[in-house]
């Protein structure tokens, strides 16, 4: 007789010793055909026994370290995105944890990192990863680490005093840190120092002894900045409208502060109008200029410097001589002072007539004009209008002409023969031709005189 068939199941699937067992649907066999024996025995189909459970081993595989930089420390990181696990029955649930160690911390090519496994999941303790035949290392590269570095950059106001950069390692480590103002030549072993405003960079190079760190290189800003200058006290000077934007300053209570005791500077300042036009309170910029020895250390604070300061540009004006009276015949000359600045007059017109300048002089003191006499006694009677014309302003006086006597009284037409070009300004106008005009003026005059000795003379004759 034998054992034909049964059923036997655990008490549940996970690994164990002496696990409970149930026997069911247990029947015999019989190797006896002929004279079967079989009936002679019942089972006991509720029969139960003990059985072991043993771990399922697992492979895995397709695991790679990754290279890192020097850390002191043997710790890879492993990369599982293709990582394979075999043997792994059904939907258990089972997940791989990989870690990594190199065989040693220091910097190398290649290096082999050994991997440790873990699992975790509802299933973990069913299972044990087979070392015979799971991959069990790989291999990775650990690089050399750029030196950590504190920079301690320059960046200052001008303050007389000397300022140098330095460079320390983060890292405690010994080094040897050198510095150079050039790339090419760094081999100083205290940082340079500066005084003087400006921007520099100083160059540096660290090294160590530790062949796991790259030596580090690098540039230090230098950055001692101009010291403000604060600028008070300038005053403007009105002015007579002369068709510029010049303007005239007084710095006698000029007031510079901030200066370094010992530091020789020197400030300039000229300004100009905003614009020629006339008017009052007008904006006038200021500009300074620094010299002297410690100039290129300092600059103008313009948020707390007088840049702009108000002055007036009045209306031009005729301030002596208007209205004056020349007798012809006379040998005298006439004045007539405008307030306007002689060097900016661009032309005198009678009659706005450009007058030539062989007729008249001038003088400064605002502009003071003198008509010559030889002129004065060309003109005919009557008043006329002399223009100075300052760019686009111009101002008139009134000059009357009159005759020497009843007997000399002239043509009342405003007769103005010498025109010219106005010797302060390229002018190009036409003007009369003077020397013709003298000469018919001479006929005339001749002619003039002739008909009186004749009428005298007829006169004379009737008489006797």
């Amino acid at each position: 007789l034998y054992l034909k068939t049964a059923v036997a199941e655990f008490s549940d699937k996970n690994v164990g010793e002496d696990k409970e067992v149930t026997l069911s649907g247990l029947t015999l066999g019989d190797n006896n055909e002929q004279y079967p024996r079989r009936g002679n025995y019942r089972l006991n189909n509720s029969a139960s026994t003990k059985g072991i459970i043993t771990k399922r081993p697992l492979t895995i595989s397709g695991l790679k370290a990754l290279n890192k930089v020097y850390d002191a420390t043997s710790v890879a990181t492993i990369d599982k995105e293709n990582i394979v696990i075999d043997n792994l029955i059904g939907d258990d649930d089972v997940s791989v944890n990989a870690t990594g160690v190199y065989d040693s911390a220091n910097v190398g090519d290649d290096k082999t990192v050994a991997l440790i496994y873990e699992l975790t999941g509802e299933d973990a303790s069913n299972y044990y990863v087979d070392e015979s035949t799971s991959q069990m290392n790989t291999e990775a590269s650990i690089y050399k680490k750029d030196l950590s570095v504190l920079k301690n950059n320059v960046d200052v106001e001008y303050d007389g005093k000397s300022h140098k950069p330095s460079v320390s390692p983060v890292d405690s480590l010994d080094v040897t840190i050198k510095y150079g103002l050039t790339e090419d030549n760094i081999t100083l072993d205290e940082s340079p120092e500066f005084t003087d405003a400006g921007i520099n960079s100083v160059y540096y190079k660290i090294t160590t002894g530790d062949s796991n760190y790259n030596e580090a290189t690098g540039t230090l800003d230098v950055l001692i900045k101009p010291r403000g200058l604060v600028i008070s006290g300038i005053k403007a000077s009105d002015k007579i409208y002369d068709g510029t934007t010049d303007v005239a300053l007084n710095t006698d209570n000029i007031k510079i502060e901030n200066v370094l005791d010992g530091d020789n500077v020197n400030v300039s300042v000229d300004g100009s109008f905003e614009d020629a036009t006339v008017g009052s309170n007008k904006k006038v910029n200021l500009r300074y200029t620094l010299s002297d020895e410690n100039a290129s250390n300092y600059t103008i604070d313009e948020n707390n410097s007088e840049i702009n300061t108000i002055a007036d540009i009045k209306e031009l004006s005729i301030t002596e001589g208007d209205n004056q009276t020349f007798t012809l015949g006379d040998n005298n000359e006439i004045k007539i002072t405008c307030n306007g600045g002689l060097s900016a007059l661009t032309a005198i017109k009678v009659n706005n007539n450009v007058l030539d300048v062989s007729n008249y002089e001038l003088t400064s003191g605002s502009t003071i004009l003198t008509l010559k006499n030889t002129y004065l006694n060309t003109l005919n009677k009557g008043t006329y209008k002399v223009t100075f014309e300052y760019g686009d302003n111009s101002v008139d006086a009134t000059l009357n002409i009159v005759g020497a006597s009843e007997d000399d009284a002239g043509d009342e037409t405003h007769n103005v023969p010498d025109t010219g070009t106005n010797s302060n300004v390229d002018n190009s106008q036409a003007v009369s031709d003077v020397t013709i005009y003298t000469f018919i003026l001479a006929i005339v005059a001749i002619f003039s005189i002739g008909i009186k000795v004749h009428a005298k003379r007829r006169s004379f004759w009737c008489r006797s």
